[in-house]
């Protein structure tokens, strides 16, 4: 049996499996080989962003994800992964700017709405942060994200007890522990140890 060892997207899907298995330098690896086919191919570059993002290597990352938003299969990710890398360097211009085009695309886009609430609370922009917030909840009524923003924000009880109520599930600590890694995902860990300070005991 004859093996094509440069068959492009049998390269990208092993590739993407490795992402998947946590295997990122061994993925890495793999996506190389293809971009040496096709530089320009949307698909590795787009599991070469990932790839680099696991391993922190932003600027590749960025890199990469710029050459993937230039298909409109991956626009609306690339460009919020984009907007997460810009958010994780505290750029809120940036941060904003990739976000917005995510959503120019995929108007539904939560990823991207939650770099966009997140940069304009931390740049101070109450207002865009709200109105963001308004949006996601238009979305998804009962988003944690959403509710932990307007906590973040004013600092209220009333706020401060919505986000408890919303977390009733019977396994609730995970869905605090969910929401602590997005924060901490984004660089914002002040964020994720305030949602870990409201979260309860679990022993």
């Amino acid at each position: 049996m004859n093996l094509d060892k440069d068959n492009l997207p049998a390269l990208n899907a092993l590739a993407d499996l490795q992402i998947r298995s946590a295997q990122y330098d061994q993925a890495l690896g793999t996506v190389k080989k293809s971009l040496k086919i096709d530089i320009y191919s949307p698909d590795a570059n787009f599991i070469a962003g990932n790839c680099y993002m696991a391993l922190n290597m932003k600027v590749d990352a960025l890199e990469s994800f710029g050459w993937a938003a230039r298909s409109l299969k991956f626009r609306a990710d690339a460009y919020s992964a984009m907007a997460e890398i810009s958010l994780q360097k505290q750029d809120w211009e940036n941060a904003s700017r990739y976000a917005r085009n995510s959503l120019d695309f995929n108007r539904f886009h939560m990823g991207a709405r939650v770099v966009l609430t997140i940069a304009a609370r931390a740049s101070g922009n109450t207002v865009a942060a709200i109105s963001q917030i308004g949006a996601i909840r238009a979305l998804d009524p009962l988003n944690h994200f959403a509710k932990m923003e307007q906590f973040l924000i004013s600092k209220l009880e009333g706020d401060k007890q919505a986000v408890l109520n919303s977390h009733r599930s019977e396994l609730n600590y995970q869905t605090y522990l969910e929401l602590a890694i997005l924060y901490f995902n984004l660089g914002r860990n002040d964020d994720a140890l305030a949602v870990l300070e409201l979260a309860p005991q679990h022993s």
